[in-house]
């Protein structure tokens, strides 16, 4: 879920079983809550994404704005996310985003410590 946030996008599976009524789609979760996603209707991309809990109390939301042309579409350089029930809020701001871009293998090399002793993964058995 978190990585689709990042990326811009609401984190629900296209597979669902969406009602789609104007710029809003919403479906039915498992445990009787809600989700659901609205979309501006110039651009037809997300805007809002929510999840409410079975008596309809807000559990989490994420609000895409200030939107940005790129390679991929529409790319939000501001989204905000909420959990309520635990009081947590993230105002994530994108400066310039790349989509897609090439990245060194050596960027994924990282130094082992002198300081740090290596053990096989086969003496860690339980």
């Amino acid at each position: 879920e978190v990585t689709a946030l990042l990326m811009g996008l609401p984190p629900v599976p296209l597979e669902a079983n969406w009602e789609v009524s104007s710029n809003l789609i919403t479906r039915k979760l498992s445990d009787g809550g809600k989700e659901a996603v609205g979309f501006d209707p110039r651009l037809g991309i997300p805007t809002r994404w929510e999840r409410r809990d079975p008596t309809g109390k807000t559990e989490l939301t994420a609000l895409f704005s200030e939107f940005s042309s790129s390679s991929g579409g529409p790319f939000p350089l501001r989204i905000a996310f909420e959990a309520a029930k635990e009081g947590i809020r993230l105002d994530i701001r994108y400066r310039e985003p790349e989509l897609n871009v090439e990245l060194s293998p050596t960027l994924f090399i990282q130094e082992k410590p002198s300081y740090a002793k290596e053990i096989p993964i086969e003496t860690l058995r339980k």
